[in-house]
This record gives C-alpha cells, structure tokens and sequence, in this order.
C-alpha cells in the first residue's frame, strides 16, 4: 500500500521517564544490544540496555558535562547533540556539542573508557569554540548543533543557527548560520585540532573553510544517508514556512545557498515587512547576483497553521524536526524519510525513491 490509514500505524512506548531526550544512537562496541540517548537539558548520554526486549536504563550515564553547560530556562540551551567515532574501536571517542557558561557554541570531543564504562570530563579536547552574534541577551536560541558522519568521506558534518543573528546566515565570513564540514581526525598544521577538508567550497571565495553550506536558519536534526551520503536537511522557519532541503552527495561542493534569511522557504523577504530581513537587502542582492552561489528552494515546504484558518490552526504546525531515511530491504520502509513537527505532534513519510518529495501524514497527534 502506498497510504497507510490509521489504523494501519501505532506508536509504541519502549521507556518513560527521560528527560527531554533529543537524539538516540547505537554503539556494538560498547553493547550491541543497547541505545545511547542523549538527555538535553540534563547534559548527559545514557545508555538503555535491551530496548527492544525488556528495557533497562543504567544508571551510570556514559557521559555527563552537566557541570560545563549554561544554566537557564531556554530550552535551546544544553548539550545539543553527540556522534559515536567511525573509529571508535580503536579511538573510543565521542564528539558532543554544547553551550557553554560564557554561550558560546562548542564543539569537543571525549575519549570513552572502557574500564570504568564512561567518558571523564578530563579528556576533553576543543575543535571549535564559536562566540555568538546576536545581541538580545534573553534569546540565547538557533544553535542547532547536529553532528553526523558522512559514510561517503568520513567527515564529520556539524549545524549552527544564526544565534538569533539573520544577516549571519548569508556572511561567509562567519560561521553562524552554516553547515560545517571538517576532518576530525587528522590535526592541523596551525595546530587546531581538526583540519580543513579541501572542498569546502566558500574557501574559494574567501569564506570561512569550514563552511560547506550557507543560508540556514536552525537546521536542528538534519540526517544523512547512511548509504549514499545524501542529507536531508529541515530549517525551522520565522513567520510563515518551514522547509525540507535535500541535497545529493555529488552535489555538495557546489556553493550551495538555502537562501535564509533572504526567503523563507521559496518566499522572497529581503524586501518585506520581516523583521528578521532587517538590514540585510545589501548582503542578499550581493549574494543572489553572484553566479557561482547557486540560490537553492526547498524540496518541500509547508505553510504554518495559522494562515490555513481552519478548524484546527495546527494541522500542520510550525516547527519542523527532522528524522532519518529508513533502511531495511525486507520492509515496505525502505529509503522512506521519516520527519515530525515539533508544535503540532505530526510525523510525516517520503518515499526518497519518487523524487517528488510528497509528505504523506503518517501520525497526527497530541
């Protein structure tokens, strides 16, 4: 069937009690038969033993940086997201991003133990350390900080927001705003503890090398495919439209431009009433005319609730979050991309084979 009813869809409950958990992974080499979540707020990755079976939470995380991160109400503010080594059976390292005390967004890495089956806090080595640009002292938001593996080049791939700074997104100059691309594996000559991967491609217009992608606003939860190296990328919109980019491996050197905060979604703002296109009509005319930036529009995209004036204002909602491309050759899943909304509970499938880029409903609920 290509459309599931309702009742062909169940949301089963394997663990309860978690708080805020916002990333989940697998690890053989620590325990082939366990997942490691990610606990937000608290600053920790916890590991649940026998999940699909008879769950168990152990009580002793993995990793806990609780005492490195800032302390407030803002629900954006935490350890953001975390990624297991490609080689973590010889190198047991664990690469986490966070908010620190000073909010600053960072990029570190830990070395796992296996002796006493957790990552200290003294073995912490910086890659990156990005200061924030926007000025409102009371929105420390748009972190982003996804990190992923490409299987394709073995790069690590990390999100930053524009920090509540839109014209960032647009300026090569910085790196807010962006999708990073760095070897985390081979050190630099100038003694950072990463180095550059040669094809970003901004470096040839005198950006920031670490930048493979520009434009974006808060592309939290932007996946790759763990077989053709695809991603898949969600942004949060401002005003009216949320969005789902998806961009080829091939293609990715090839100055790619998500358009924030000039449009929104396939929406023109530069010259409008936003107020987050402030100041920035310069930047985007300069941007926009440049043939060598290729200016890119959302493979879907969808209106928030409120301009539907229906008789429920969220039925499709207005914070997009991004899931993964389903694999399992034996299920009618397979190369399915599965994505949600943060504010309406909706969770919506896409058959990545059709290329049309259709979001069919899956789940809608509270």
């Amino acid at each position: 069937k290509s459309v599931l009813s309702g009742d062909d869809v169940r949301v089963e409950q394997i663990f309860e009690g978690l708080d805020i958990p916002s990333h989940l992974s697998k690890n053989e080499f620590i325990s082939p038969n366990s997942i490691f979540v990610l606990e937000h707020k608290l600053g920790q990755i916890i590991e649940i033993h026998n999940y699909d079976k008879e769950p168990k939470l152990n009580p002793k995380p993995i990793l806990n940086i609780k005492s490195l991160i800032a302390e407030n109400e803002n629900l954006e503010q935490g350890l953001n997201g975390f990624a297991f080594s490609t080689n973590f059976k010889e190198d047991k390292y664990i690469f986490v991003s966070y908010v620190n005390m000073k909010n600053q967004l960072i990029l570190s890495r830990f070395q796992y133990d296996d002796k006493i089956k957790e990552a200290p806090l003294s073995t912490e080595v910086n890659l990156l350390s990005i200061d924030r640009i926007a000025t409102s002292e009371d929105k420390f938001e748009h972190n982003c900080g996804t990190i992923s593996f490409n299987p394709q080049d073995n790069y690590l791939y990390f999100c930053l927001g524009d920090t509540r700074s839109p014209k960032s997104s647009q300026n090569i100059k910085v790196l807010n705003g962006k999708i990073l691309r760095i070897d985390p594996f081979t050190l630099d000559e100038d003694g950072k503890n990463y180095s550059i991967v040669k094809e970003n491609p901004f470096i040839k217009l005198g950006g920031k090398p670490e930048i493979l992608f520009i434009g974006l606003r808060n592309p939290w939860k932007f996946s790759i495919d763990s077989e053709t190296g695809d991603i898949y990328i969600p942004d949060v919109g401002s005003e009216y439209i949320e969005e789902l980019n998806i961009v080829e491996y091939d293609n990715f050197n090839n100055y790619l431009n998500f358009g924030w905060n000039c449009f929104e979604g396939s929406y023109r703002i530069f010259d409008k009433h936003y107020k987050d296109a402030l100041n920035t009509k310069e930047l985007c005319l300069q941007n926009i005319s440049n043939s060598t930036i290729k200016m890119i529009e959302p493979n879907l995209q969808y209106f928030h609730g409120s301009l539907l004036q229906t008789a429920d204002e969220n039925i499709y909602g207005n914070s997009i979050i991004g899931g993964v491309v389903y694999k399992n050759k034996d299920s009618i899943w397979h190369n399915h991309y599965f994505f949600g909304d943060h504010i309406s509970s909706n969770i919506w499938y896409l058959d990545t084979s059709k290329k049309n880029y259709i979001g069919i409903n899956l789940l809608f609920s509270e």
